[in-house]
């Protein structure tokens, strides 16, 4: 199975550039979110979570471990991945399952240093369901900015 690549801009960011051959749509990320949204709409709701987690797993062993890189949203196919990772993210919450949620909404914001998917706000809500009181204490001033500026 063919894998997408990132590359860089010249903005300083990355995209995710699909695979030439990638017959699988394993890594077509936006195909992937139409997928889950018609399981959702069959009723298939587990399957549909399931599909929308097995996605974003690929998709974390296409990001370098060891540096932060920032994706670039204006790019479809890099911003159908930030929404996977956003809806995961909310099917972890729905679940009960805050630390994953957490960890996957704090992977976005380092992805997507400007929020355009507002995460900061869910993370706030993880960070109370986790009791890290700390750690809410240190984004509650991101959401009262961005809130102001509304």
């Amino acid at each position: 199975m063919l894998k997408p690549e990132l590359k860089p801009t010249i903005n300083q960011t990355f995209v995710l550039t699909p695979a030439e051959d990638d017959k699988s749509g394993a890594y077509d990320f936006g195909k992937i979110l139409e997928q889950s949204r018609r399981l959702e709409h069959q009723g298939q709701i587990e399957k549909a979570c399931d599909v929308r987690y097995q996605a974003f797993q690929r998709l974390v062993e296409l990001l370098p471990e060891d540096t932060e890189i920032e994706l670039d949203w204006e790019d479809d196919y890099t911003q159908s991945a930030l929404h996977l990772i956003n809806y995961s993210s909310i099917d972890l919450f729905l679940v009960g399952d805050y630390e994953m949620c957490a960890a996957m909404l704090e992977l976005m914001l380092e992805l997507d240093s400007e929020d355009h998917l507002e995460a900061t706000t869910r993370l706030a809500y993880a960070y109370i369901a986790l009791e890290e009181y700390e750690l809410y204490d240190e984004i509650a001033g991101d959401i009262n900015d961005r809130t102001a500026d509304k």
